[in-house]
């Protein structure tokens, strides 16, 4: 009996409308990639935000969608898509933006 009343004292103390905590679970496996060359495709992974109550929001996305499949198309398909060109990494050809950096994710 002592723990119910113990407990009901703490629930009387928190501050009307105060968040609980919550907390992002592990990524998903990054789906399939949409196409098989020339970073022309995406592909999309998420997480979900677990949480003890409707009113907490984990920080940041739950969906990360990011270019895929670098390496260069084969003719009679364009070599790269976007604003990429070929450029080679680690000994292999691959689209890259023409600026040598790196692609930027999408949406993350």
């Amino acid at each position: 009996m002592r723990s119910f009343i113990a407990t009901l004292i703490l629930v009387q103390m928190l501050p009307l409308g105060e968040t609980q905590s919550c907390s992002w679970l592990s990524w998903s496996s990054w789906s399939d990639c949409t196409d098989s060359c020339g970073s022309c495709g995406i592909h999309i992974r998420s997480r979900t935000c677990l949480s003890s109550d409707d009113k907490c929001q984990c920080e940041g996305s739950g969906t990360q969608i990011d270019y895929c499949n670098l390496e260069v198309c084969l003719h009679p398909r364009p070599t790269c898509c976007f604003d990429t060109t070929v450029t080679v990494r680690e000994g292999k050809f691959v689209c890259a933006p023409a600026n040598g950096g790196v692609l930027v994710p999408l949406f993350s």
